[in-house]
């Protein structure tokens, strides 16, 4: 997919990113099958946040883009051409949802703690050409006052969603794949409806490692966790195996 949105190199937009947790805020059906660089992705169906109006490109038709965004945290007061792919790098390095080319066309969001200290108005020209030949756009917003996880989005309107990876499922391994809840319940599931490109097999979905950081309290974060067809989980069927026991018994 295509992104012919040309944005202006740099913004600082303080308290830019609105938090948003309320069910039933996302897009209709589970968001859109796009290709981001060479893999296919889709676009989460709920909106995690939402940039305000002055962080929006004038020459932008805020009703119909679509366009890529990547989060990442920072206390740098300035930032050079290295900085920012040294961030990419690691993106890189780290997950296998994120790929560069969620920077082309892109909003590269910086979640900034500088300890009460605003960043530079201004941006190394050799940053500005980077971003021009990228057409993307530097934005900063507080880090206190938006808990926004590192990593890919993508951005519809003034809507912030997640980002998932579409992998084909060519070995025919798994009996169904799942996506959150349409409700926005994050303990809830349903089929995912999205098929591979060629039409040929299906496919699985699987969310960024950098939205769900390590911690002691949640020591299995970025783990990849495939979950047999006898256990329950809240919103699908209980296979065991069996279309015939389905027949039988609802969704938990």
């Amino acid at each position: 997919m295509a992104f012919a949105v040309t944005l202006t190199p740099f913004l600082y937009c303080n308290f830019a990113v609105v938090m948003k947790d309320e069910p039933g805020d996302h897009l209709p059906g589970q968001g859109n099958d796009i290709v981001v660089g060479s893999s296919s992705s889709i676009v989460g169906v709920k909106v995690v946040g939402s940039l305000v109006q002055t962080c929006l490109p004038p020459q932008r038709d805020i009703g119909v883009s679509l366009v890529p965004a990547v989060v990442f945290s920072t206390d740098y007061l300035t930032w050079t051409v290295q900085d920012v792919q040294d961030v990419l790098t690691s993106f890189e390095e780290v997950d296998n949802v994120f790929q560069p080319a969620f920077a082309e066309g892109a909003f590269l969001i910086a979640r900034f703690d500088g300890s009460g200290k605003t960043p530079t108005s201004t941006l190394d020209d050799s940053l500005t050409r980077f971003l021009d030949e990228k057409s993307s756009r530097l934005v900063f917003i507080s880090a206190n006052e938006n808990d926004l996880p590192d990593g890919p989005y993508f951005v519809e309107g003034a809507a912030l969603h997640w980002a998932w990876r579409l992998y084909l499922d060519d070995n025919w391994a798994f009996t169904l794949a799942l996506a959150p809840s349409e409700s926005g319940d994050s303990h809830t599931w349903e089929p995912l409806r999205a098929g591979a490109h060629s039409g040929l097999y299906p496919v699985i979905t699987v969310p960024s490692r950098l939205h769900y950081p390590k911690s002691k309290e949640k020591p299995p974060n970025r783990l990849r966790i495939t979950v047999k067809d006898n256990k329950h989980l809240p919103g699908i069927h209980t296979t065991l195996g069996s279309r015939s026991y389905i027949r039988l018994h609802g969704p938990q």
